[in-house]
């Protein structure tokens, strides 16, 4: 490799067209990379099935460059090209997804050689289990309640599944004579089932340079959650246990199981990365996305 950078800068480069269904395994799985040093770019061809705002919302890292239209595959490529800063760049179909250590090959291959002008990694095409949805069985009744409570009053909570709609998420609906009942931290550690992904998107909004000492991070997300709760998160752990084995975490509103998981949380973090975490959770996607008056 070069002596000047043995980790020149990567540019990936996503075009989209309409392909909400696979963005967010596509950016999660580049998130999730152990090279050190990569920029992401989505070229979008005029998309109006709401990726863009999705990715914008969801991937601030992700710089979202508009074709104006479906100007055509090489055309919005070689767009996304010129506004690269990389070293070597990446055109990368939306519907891969690739495994943390991909690009440390390529890279070492090209900079092996000088007349080496172009690589690919080795592809596996994935199997109908590889895309199914999770089982049923970690959908339990402590993982995602139907309410919550607030003092002597149930809330009822609304799940929707909609990327991109302005409904998508969880949503409390609330009684406008309780509205001043109900604070913000209430709803930031609200569901149990939501805890590993409610700390990934906490890892995910760290700097880069933060990043790069916990990945993979899903892996360092479901050991945080293991610690916060006291419980392994893994499937199959016993009764009284909520998704993918968690503890039933009761929505009690004098219980301090949220603050204190979100506590631990931000803690253990503070010392992985020693470095002041506490405000960052307030990056992190909140799992209680909207509030209804009603």
């Amino acid at each position: 490799m070069s002596q000047s950078n043995a980790f020149p800068t990567v540019t990936v480069i996503v075009l989209n067209h309409n392909g909400m269904t696979f963005l967010k395994d596509c950016f999660d799985s580049l998130l999730d990379s152990t090279y050190p040093d990569t920029e992401l770019i989505m070229v979008d061809n005029g998309s109006d099935d709401g990726s863009v705002p999705f990715v914008e919302e969801n991937y601030p890292t992700v710089t979202v460059i508009h074709s104006g239209g479906n100007i055509g595959y090489s055309a919005a490529n070689n767009l996304g090209v010129r506004h690269a800063r990389g070293e070597y760049v990446v055109l990368l179909n939306n519907d891969v997804e690739v495994v943390p250590g991909w690009l440390q090959p390529l890279v070492a291959e090209l900079e092996s050689d000088p007349e080496i002008a172009a690589c690919q990694p080795k592809l596996l095409h994935m199997r109908m289990s590889d895309v199914m949805r999770r089982e049923a069985a970690e959908v339990t009744q402590q993982a995602f309640p139907d309410s919550l409570r607030v003092g002597a009053t149930e809330l009822p909570l609304e799940y929707h599944f909609d990327p991109g709609h302005a409904a998508d998420g969880i949503t409390l609906v609330v009684p406008l004579p309780l509205v001043n009942q109900v604070s913000p931290d209430r709803g930031d550690w609200l569901v149990p089932g939501v805890l590993e992904e409610r700390v990934t998107a906490l890892l995910r909004s760290l700097p880069k340079q933060l990043r790069r000492s916990i990945v993979p991070i899903p892996d360092t997300a479901r050991r945080l959650a293991e610690h916060a709760t006291g419980h392994a998160t893994g499937p199959g752990t016993g009764p009284g246990t909520g998704r993918r084995g968690r503890p039933d975490c009761r929505t009690d509103s004098n219980s301090n199981d949220n603050a204190h998981s979100k506590t631990k949380v931000e803690s253990t973090l503070s010392i992985l990365l020693h470095s002041d975490t506490h405000s960052l959770t307030n990056h992190a996607q909140p799992n209680l996305r909207h509030c209804r008056l009603q």
